[in-house]
């Protein structure tokens, strides 16, 4: 069965919708990973009013927290990357099956 031009265009919006999608996540795991990095220069440049030997558990739990963070924003900007790639590659079939298609899609 033959596609019409409205039901390929359809497709290539749906794909570019999901490319934009795709492309939050990865601007939310970049903020996300802003977060340890900020509070880690805060720490170091206020070192010389505090002493991280008199609370330990303060400093576990604060290290805890910035270990998270960190792993939590490498795996969204890791599996954003991935989506990203496969997405790219569908646009790349849609655009070589259909001619027509390949003008309005960014390469």
């Amino acid at each position: 069965m033959k596609k019409d031009k409205e039901e390929i265009f359809n497709e290539a919006q749906l794909i570019l919708a999901e490319k934009r999608t795709i492309h939050s996540f990865l601007r939310t795991g970049i903020a996300i990973l802003a977060l340890p990095l900020s509070s880690l220069s805060f720490l170091v440049a206020f070192s010389k009013n505090y002493n991280l030997f008199d609370s330990p558990f303060l400093v576990i739990f604060l290290f805890a927290i910035i270990l998270f963070l960190t792993v939590l924003a490498v795996y969204i900007i890791i599996r954003s990357l991935i989506k990203l790639h496969f997405i790219d590659r569908r646009l790349k079939k849609l655009s070589e099956k259909y001619k027509n298609i390949s003008k309005i899609i960014p390469e």
